[in-house]
């Protein structure tokens, strides 16, 4: 009887299953909020990657003029999957080290599709503002720059185009008919 190996993406299943939700206990006076530190994914992923056969590496390679975060997960056959995000730079150190572990938390996280939210990342997003752009009413003709097609007298009076629909026979974008 012989024993198939699994291969890596097995292996990461494997490690995801087992891995379940990283608990966020860092504090964040700023924001206010906890988040799960690099420290904390270490302490988590490590032994488990270990048990499936697997090493994470997260060097800091240099290319084309640029800091790259490059975060390899390798198992014993040389088999490997990988992530590369360009670092942004900051000249001041200490600085530049809180972005390199924040990117590496972010790497670990992403590349294996862990359960953590991180409540600091989501204060700081800012809704954006849409822009529709210009548009006319199909009911009254006026010009609007809303979200939809109809400007907001129409819709709000409940005012509805009479028009005539093709029927299933005669249209031909139909993907039924054929």
């Amino acid at each position: 009887m012989t024993i198939q190996k699994k291969t890596i993406y097995q292996k990461l299943l494997s490690v995801q299953e087992q891995v379940g939700v990283v608990s966020k206990e860092s504090e964040n006076p700023f924001y206010k909020s906890k988040y799960a530190d690099i420290n904390k994914y270490l302490e988590v992923v490590k032994p488990i990657l270990s048990k499936n056969g697997l090493i994470l590496l997260q060097p800091i390679e240099y290319k084309n003029g640029k800091n790259i975060l490059t975060t390899r997960i390798y198992d014993e056959d040389g088999n490997r999957i990988k992530s590369e995000m360009e670092l942004p730079v900051n000249p001041d150190p200490q600085k530049q080290g809180a972005v390199i572990t924040y990117f590496r938390r972010y790497a670990i996280q992403s590349l294996l599709a862990l359960q953590a939210e991180d409540d600091d990342a989501n204060s700081t997003v800012e809704t954006p503002t849409i822009q529709y752009g210009d548009k006319e009413c199909p009911i009254c003709h006026t010009r609007h720059n809303g979200k939809y097609p109809k400007c907001i007298n129409c819709y709000k009076s409940g005012a509805k185009k009479i028009e005539t629909l093709p029927s299933e026979e005669e249209d031909e974008n139909n993907p039924f008919n054929s």
